[in-house]
Parts: C-alpha cells; structure tokens; sequence
C-alpha cells in the first residue's frame, strides 16, 4: 500500500491575547458596536421605506381592496382618511 504523507503545521506559540478567547469588557465593547450597527441600519431601512410608504401599502392592500364590493371600500377609504387625520392631528398636538 501507498503511504499517505501528511504535513504537520508548525506549533505556533500561544498567546492569550491572539487566541480568540475575549475578556468580559471585550465582548460588551463588541455587543455594543453590533448593536449600534443594528440599529442604524434599522434607522436606515425606515427611512427608506417612508419614502416609499404609498407604493408598499397599495400594493400590499391591492389583493383586499379587489375583493371588496365598492360600496365598502369607499367607507373604507373614508374612515382610514379620518383615522390618520386625528391621530396625526393629536400626535401634532392641535385639537
């Protein structure tokens, strides 16, 4: 039979430090960079969806407002207009 020949890597000295072990305080430093990242591109990906707000609800509602009879869905679209209308009203702080 053939013999296999294998390499054997080089021992490296150990470090602690290079080891890939993390004390306490490094791994809240990284959670806490993790964490903003987060929630910056949460930020971002808002943003970007308000801009597109009317697109992403028509066509998200689109398979509902075509099954609905007409008469319904135009009390429909006059109750939301009045919902928003008051809860943007009272967010804004007028009466």
């Amino acid at each position: 039979m053939a013999e296999t020949q294998y390499r054997v890597p080089p021992e490296e000295a150990e470090d602690d430090a290079t080891n890939g072990k993390m004390g306490f305080l490094e791994h809240l430093d990284e959670l806490r960079t993790r964490l903003i990242r987060s929630c910056v591109a949460i930020v971002a990906g808002m943003v970007v969806a308000f801009a597109f707000v009317d697109r992403i609800s028509d066509f998200v509602l689109a398979p509902t407002l075509r099954m609905l009879p007409a008469r319904q869905l135009s009390s429909i679209r006059r109750g939301a207009g009045a919902t928003g209308h008051a809860a943007s009203s009272r967010a804004c702080g007028a009466a």
